[in-house]
């Protein structure tokens, strides 16, 4: 069974050395789309009948990317104005392009899920039209090490 949840935020980044309208600082009202998969649980109690908590999923997505990403400046950290940024601020120290970002999300959401349920995938809409998605198998192949580095500053 699966099961989805989507989130929105708003925020600002910048491709530097893009050829292209994204080399220059911009903004996106990204939507997030988190998909779980497992079974539903047939045990008695508050989750009986469900693969997982919807409330459980908004507060896992809330505490470690929402909280985070919304209203802030989203950076690779070598950006012209990345020193003069003093707002709040997100340095990935990777480009802040859909994909990664996708892929940074989804590792996020795996390391927060209870036992017995798996991340399906992570979508990551730029724009109303355009999105990039992670599956937890796309993790495989990525240095996690990496996303260790990530800096949030409020």
């Amino acid at each position: 069974m699966k099961i989805s949840k989507r989130f929105s935020f708003d925020a600002s980044h910048q491709l530097v050395g893009h050829e292209g309208k994204c080399a220059n600082l911009h903004g996106h009202t990204y939507q997030l789309e988190v998909c779980l998969n497992g079974q539903i649980k047939q045990e008695q109690g508050s989750d009986q009948g469900m693969v997982y908590d919807f409330g459980h999923l908004k507060s896992l997505v809330q505490a470690e990317i929402l909280s985070h990403f919304d209203h802030a400046v989203i950076l690779q950290g070598n950006e012209p104005i990345a020193s003069l940024v003093e707002t709040k601020r997100a340095v990935l120290g990777f480009r802040t392009t859909a994909e990664n970002m996708s892929l940074y999300m989804a590792y996020l959401i795996q390391k927060g899920l209870a036992d017995g349920v798996e991340l399906e995938y992570v979508r990551l809409w730029e724009t109303g039209s355009s999105y990039a998605e992670a599956e937890s198998a796309d993790l495989l192949g990525v240095n996690l090490g990496t996303f260790d580095a990530v800096r949030f500053y409020d």
